[in-house]
């Protein structure tokens, strides 16, 4: 993780570099302008280069954080949470679910899941990220190991569950 910090710290250093070789050079206001020449037009900071600039910084910044996050912590954190952006409705109050051990009919545990929070209006990425806290023993240690690609949605979640 830390080369790739580093390349991209060496990519906006180079794309910084680019941009300041375009910059005119700091002129004392008392040197007269030599042959009469207009200095250069200042850089816009609204056009697309200098977006794209300071969106690739935002991203190093980003990137860099979460670096030194991982770091200290030992893991991704992010990577916990399925679904950064599910919210619950404001008046949502907590339900003591049966929880599901593996066995029983996992199409009943589901049903009732998505019935009762379908009630409270709760949206399927909300479903998605709070499923793992109706599980217990191996069906909980199932979903940990559960690989990332069959938890991209609420209704991959379900398929993977029903297999």
């Amino acid at each position: 993780m830390g080369e790739r910090t580093d390349n991209q710290i060496t990519q906006l250093m180079l794309m910084i570099i680019g941009v300041t070789r375009r910059l005119p050079p700091p002129q004392n206001p008392e040197t007269p302008l030599e042959n009469n020449h207009e200095p250069p037009p200042e850089p816009n900071p609204q056009s697309p280069e200098m977006a794209a600039i300071k969106a690739k910084l935002a991203q190093l910044e980003q990137s860099l954080a979460k670096s030194e996050r991982i770091t200290s912590v030992g893991f991704d954190i992010d990577e916990l949470c399925l679904f950064p952006n599910a919210k619950l409705p404001k008046k949502f109050k907590p339900i003591d679910f049966v929880k599901f051990n593996g066995t029983g009919d996992p199409e009943a545990h589901l049903t009732s899941y998505i019935g009762a929070l379908s009630v409270w209006g709760v949206e399927k990425d909300a479903m998605a990220q709070m499923f793992c806290q109706t599980l217990v023993g191996h069906a909980l240690q199932w979903f940990t190991v559960l690989e990332i690609t069959k938890k991209k949605s609420w209704e991959d979640i379900c398929e993977a569950f029903m297999a």
